[in-house]
């Protein structure tokens, strides 16, 4: 009896990690199916694996092996007369419809981050970002310079901050708050949500001229462009001033403290006394249950590891990160779980903090912001 029960224990381990070990051969399916365009292809109505090869200028027999296996992983289903359709995951991977993830499958399954995480102990080893090593330079720097690559990054965030954008909005306590500046705001999605959910609300939107005439459009489309200025500059050298609050949504994570430093240093220079700052982040748990239940928040973080050199961070080290850029941590609000996100509330620290900037601050529950 024995015996037989550790064999059962022992088979349950041989397929928890035979699942992790397939996991690369799961996400190039997902990538493939993606970046073929299956799902626009299959949006009309079913077609069958020689139709979609002809489609996408594939060979019959190895597109009928490739939707066979995106039928097992539940990306599309197969019907009685043969011909393939889409399920609900796979609806995800259309173009062009507002809960598409597309682009978010196509940059996190593609090249780079392959590349990267193919060399992860080259980054385990020596702690740099092991793609600015394969590419000679640091990632933005060669999105810049390969402008299709940049297109689908940019749109794989803005479909990233699209799904989380709800539970940001509602968990974010604006309250008494006049004026806004979204620091690397991207397309202002973000920004558009907020001042929609603060009708007292002034928002600017502050990142590279790129992203700011791509803004435009969505800032119009929303009906915002009254109530939303676009601000051009760059937040290692300064941001504006004289905004009642200062938002950094998914910024901080791409960059080293010294980095982070910096910018904080620059919003910092310029906020007044009760002026807040919100940093919208995943927060690393401390110990080790919460690795377990939040293990996607270790796998971002050994992401930004070895992309950009960046991290996510604990409580703790977002607090002594924003103690020595000369902020007081007041309180974390998490947002809904399925974000993942936490919305860190600071102010600049005034004299008397100076001396002791203590750590105690207010936590607030999940959807608990207002």
């Amino acid at each position: 009896m024995e015996a037989t029960k550790a064999a059962g224990e022992r088979g349950r381990e041989w397929e928890h990690l035979f699942t992790l070990l397939s996991g690369f051969f799961r996400s190039q399916v997902l990538y493939t199916v993606a970046r073929l365009g299956i799902a626009d292809h299959l949006s009309g109505g079913t077609r069958d694996a020689d139709e979609l090869a002809t489609a996408t200028d594939c060979v019959g027999s190895a597109m009928y092996r490739l939707l066979r296996s995106a039928v097992g992983l539940e990306l599309l289903s197969q019907h009685e007369d043969g011909r393939f359709g889409l399920t609900a995951a796979g609806e995800l991977l259309r173009s062009g419809t507002p809960e598409s993830v597309r682009n978010l499958v196509m940059f996190l399954s593609g090249e780079e981050q392959w590349r990267a995480l193919g060399q992860l102990e080259l980054s385990v080893r020596s702690g740099k970002p092991a793609l600015e090593h394969l590419l000679g330079m640091p990632v933005f720097a060669y999105l810049a310079e390969h402008p299709e690559r940049e297109q689908i990054f940019n749109a794989a965030m803005r479909e990233w901050t699209t799904l989380d954008i709800p539970g940001i909005v509602a968990s974010c306590d604006l309250s008494g708050v006049r004026t806004i500046v979204d620091l690397g705001g991207e397309d202002g999605a973000l920004l558009a949500g907020l001042l929609k959910a603060n009708p007292q609300l002034r928002g600017d939107l502050f990142d590279a001229p790129t992203a700011l005439r791509k803004a435009e459009p969505l800032l119009a489309a929303a009906g915002l462009t009254e109530r939303c200025g676009l601000v051009a500059g760059d937040f290692f050298v300064s941001v504006p001033a004289s905004r009642d609050a200062y938002l950094l949504k998914s910024v901080l994570h791409d960059w080293d403290d010294e980095q982070c430093g910096q910018i904080l240093a620059n919003c910092r220079a310029v906020m007044r006394t009760g002026d807040i700052l919100l940093i919208v982040e995943m927060v690393v748990p401390d110990d080790a249950s919460g690795w377990t239940r939040d293990s996607s928040i270790l796998l971002s973080d050994l992401n930004m590891m070895a992309v950009t050199g960046g991290r996510e961070r604990t409580e703790a080290e977002f607090h002594a990160l924003l103690d020595k850029a000369g902020f007081t941590l007041e309180m974390l609000t998490r947002c809904p779980e399925s974000s993942g996100f936490t919305i860190l509330r600071a102010r600049r620290a005034q004299p008397r903090d100076e001396a002791s900037r203590s750590p105690r601050r207010r936590v607030c529950a999940e959807g608990v912001g207002r």
